[in-house]
């Protein structure tokens, strides 16, 4: 039970920070700034999916099928594997630089910076969580959040309108956090070439899949500040980005909800009875939720957005209760995603990523070109009701005893 509190403390304080940086700096820099900000984090994500997918989760998949010394190999394995997988980036990044020299030299070489001081600190914290290591995750996780908002204070308080300030203070905040972890936890044990062939190939036997998996959930979901891009105006990407993160307050409780659920229903996942009756009464509980959250999107919404993000942002007018809508549907759909993961059919939430993927791709690019903001959560929701649907009817298969079988 301590290390779930440690866990779930943490990922509040991150959240914290992380909900404090869209606020201060939608108020402090402009829009244009703050549009820029949400691509970059757009990118950084992305690239901290293949990371993930590739070195760290393999890493806590497989780390119980070796023993205690063959698991030190293993693990210093994946840490050489961040190095090379930095030093790539490190090459290849700059080449974007010399294909469109529209991009500004300061903010490009700060943005680079950014990404891999980002990259560095989840990592660790990834690592950390694998190892059952909570004791220092918690506190990587106080002082690499706690840092950001005591320089998120700073930056808020001096009226500073600098995009480039912060990406240098918050990149130093995480590097040198991971420095002292690294330094820390570093343990000097040789890893022979045939179990470096090995390592790699139990990797990718799993970090395939979670590839994959990872490419289509990000391109569902960071496709839509690249199309404000291309077909809408630059400051629509700063109106989207802080109308998400309004509506996303609520995610750490619907984390934490999940996380505590899952055990419960994976310990019934082989009885569908218990399973049904599980959904029905957490359904009810979600549904409840989702409503509260409606109703404060319909009453409140644009007090809400100008409360936090000042006068820069009044007057969205209903565009604002969308997110709140999107984000009522997957808090009313989590009891049957957490279901589907208890049963461990990974390969239907696979095929139901490839699917949502590709109607934000299509249908955004149609209702972005037509609508602007708007079109970006008239997608949202329409693809979210698509997906949350399929799965219902996946769900209903299995309840009925109709679901083929894994192969």
């Amino acid at each position: 039970m301590s290390k779930l509190i440690s866990v779930m403390v943490d990922q509040g304080i991150m959240s914290l920070a992380t909900f404090f940086t869209t606020v201060v700096l939608a108020r402090n820099v402009s829009k244009n700034d703050y549009a820029n900000f949400v691509l970059l984090v757009s990118i950084t994500l992305f690239i901290l999916g293949i990371q993930s997918a590739l070195i760290s989760k393999p890493f806590a998949i497989n780390q119980n099928d070796f023993g205690k010394h063959r698991v030190q190999q293993y693990r210093n394995y994946t840490y050489l594997f961040k190095l090379f997988f930095t030093l790539g980036l490190v090459l290849t990044i700059p080449v974007l630089y010399l294909l469109d020299h529209g991009f500004d030299s300061d903010l490009f070489a700060l943005g680079i910076f950014y990404i891999l001081a980002y990259l560095s600190y989840y990592f660790l914290r990834e690592m950390l969580l694998s190892e059952r290591k909570t004791k220092d995750n918690l506190i990587c996780g106080l002082f690499g959040g706690g840092g950001i908002l005591l320089f998120l204070l700073f930056f808020f308080l001096s009226g500073n309108t600098s995009l480039n300030l912060f990406l240098m203070g918050s990149s130093l905040i995480y590097l040198v956090i991971s420095g002292v972890f690294y330094l820390k936890n570093y343990q000097k044990v040789k890893v022979e070439l045939r179990w470096i062939k090995y390592f790699k190939k139990v990797n990718w036997k799993v970090g395939k899949w979670l590839l994959g998996s990872n490419l289509f959930f990000h391109i569902a979901n960071q496709v839509y500040p690249w199309l404000l891009l291309i077909l809408s105006r630059k400051e629509d990407i700063a109106t989207v980005g802080i109308l998400m993160s309004i509506a996303s307050l609520i995610n750490p409780i619907l984390t934490a909800l999940s996380a505590y659920l899952l055990p419960i229903f994976v310990r019934s996942n082989k009885e569908i009875g218990k399973i049904k009756e599980l959904t029905k009464k957490w359904t009810l509980i979600f549904f409840i939720m989702a409503l509260i959250l409606v109703l404060i999107g319909l009453g409140m919404g644009n007090n809400i957005v100008q409360w936090f993000f000042s006068e820069k942002y009044a007057g969205l007018g209903f565009v604002v209760f969308l997110p709140f809508i999107n984000q009522a549907i997957n808090i009313l759909f989590q009891p049957i995603k957490v279901a589907m993961n208890a049963v461990k059919r990974t390969d239907v939430a696979f095929q139901l990523l490839v699917m949502r993927s590709v109607v934000a791709v299509l249908l955004g690019y149609y209702l972005v070109l037509n609508y602007g903001v708007l079109g970006v959560f008239m997608t949202k929701i329409i693809e979210n009701i698509i997906y949350n649907g399929f799965q219902v009817y996946w769900f209903n298969k299995l309840l009925n005893g109709n679901m083929p079988k894994l192969s």
